[in-house]
């Protein structure tokens, strides 16, 4: 069984797949150019603000806000 989460409470080496990207039209698409979008799956490296994510063999730094909110379907 899976449950949904906001990114910011996945721990340190936890992994799960995006499932809902809400927010300013533009971040969601910025996010989306650097490779965060719908169906990927993500694992977060170090919690933060920022926190550093490992998408697709590559590391991006993601500060949350008011703005724009990403949430991701983890198995447990």
């Amino acid at each position: 069984m899976s449950h949904v989460v906001p990114l910011e409470l996945l721990a340190s080496g936890e992994s799960g797949r995006v499932c809902l990207l809400e927010g300013v039209h533009e971040q969601v698409l910025r996010l989306e150019e650097m490779g965060l979008r719908m169906g990927v799956e993500v694992r977060m490296l170090r919690t933060g603000p920022p926190c550093l994510l490992a998408i697709d063999g590559q590391r991006i730094t993601f500060r949350g806000g008011e703005a724009i909110a990403v949430f991701v379907e983890v198995a447990g």
